[in-house]
């Protein structure tokens, strides 16, 4: 069995409970405030030097709408396979620690076509709108022409 080293495993979930809040938008004096502690009080929790109870750590999830669990999360989530050959069986994983990444790139390059088509459209319907209001003006024009030649 590996042996866990409390106080690193502390110290990144510290880290992890400063980043979240951060990402989240809350201040040192707010979370205080949630805790019913100043915002030096607060800090002391965050840096280490005050000791984080139980109780504590639950309520800055809640505060911070975020699951336990994901504060304490040590190990990246794996998707595993198995795969049967005539050499054995093969059991590999997946880690999704990158999939974020990645979706997040795809999905902005996906707004980025989408936008840049819709621009395209638009200069489309103005293209085909000014070339639309031309052929009315010609017609009108022509009109106009026969009239005068009927006329005379």
């Amino acid at each position: 069995m590996e042996k866990i080293d409390v106080k690193q495993e502390l110290n990144e979930v510290l880290k992890r409970i400063k980043v979240t809040r951060k990402e989240k938008g809350h201040s040192l004096e707010a979370m205080g405030d949630a805790l019913g502690l100043s915002e030096a009080g607060y800090r002391k929790i965050e840096e280490n030097f005050s000791s984080l109870s139980l109780e504590r750590f639950l309520k800055i999830a809640k505060e911070l709408k975020v699951s336990a669990r994901e504060l304490v999360d040590f190990e990246p989530k794996r998707d595993y396979h198995q795969h049967n050959h005539e050499q054995g069986t093969f059991i590999g994983h997946q880690e999704f620690e990158n999939y974020y990444q990645e979706n997040k790139e795809m999905t902005n390059k996906l707004i980025n076509s989408f936008e840049e088509n819709k621009k395209l459209t638009n200069k489309l319907i103005i293209s085909y709108d000014n070339t639309i209001q031309s052929q009315k003006e010609e017609i009108l024009f022509l009109r106009s022409q026969l009239a005068d030649v009927h006329i005379n």
